[in-house]
Formats: structure tokens, sequence, C-alpha cells
């Protein structure tokens, strides 16, 4: 296993039915930066291995919701965020990955 180098605390949305209602409920998930890959999950188990992840960006502005990227080359993966990234950004910048 390896250190995580930094950890940003990512949230989306699920729909779950309950007293035969649909209701939006919000859930908090870590994603964690390591030496060679971007964790996403409770479990860590999704990742974005850093060799395929050409760069991170984000729009954050304090007290609104932002928005981090995750720039790969299969794409960009986007996350909702209620805290300042910048760390975690320049932490992903440091690495030597591609």
């Amino acid at each position: 296993m390896t250190e995580t180098l930094a950890r940003l605390n990512a949230t989306y949305t699920e729909q779950v039915i309950e007293d035969f209602q649909k209701k939006r409920v919000p859930v908090e998930v870590p994603l964690c930066l390591k030496e060679d890959h971007i964790a996403y999950g409770h479990d860590q188990e999704i990742s974005y291995p850093l060799k395929e992840v050409l760069d991170v960006s984000y729009r954050y502005e304090t007290g609104k919701i932002g928005f981090l990227y995750i720039h790969t080359i299969q794409g960009i993966r986007t996350f909702q965020i209620n805290s300042d990234p910048e760390a975690f950004v320049d932490q992903f910048h440091q690495l030597d990955h591609l």
C-alpha cells in the first residue's frame, strides 16, 4: 500500500427510494493522491494511474460548490468539492508522473 500524499473530500448525489419517495442524498467520499495513482471512494476501489493522468485542475470559490477535474487520456472526470483543493493540486503538480 502506498502512502497518501494529499487527500480531498468529494461529494456526489445518490438517489434513494424511501417511504415511496425518491430522495437525493449527498454522499462524501475521499480522493487520495498516492505516489502512482489517484484513488477514489471509501474503499479506494476506483483509481486513476498517474501515468494516465495528464493534469488536475479546479474551479473553486469559498462558500460555493466547486469542481475538481482529473484530465486523463480517456477523458475528464469531474468531482464536486466543498473545500479548497489547492494543496491537493499543488502536490499533484510536484510529482514527476509523465
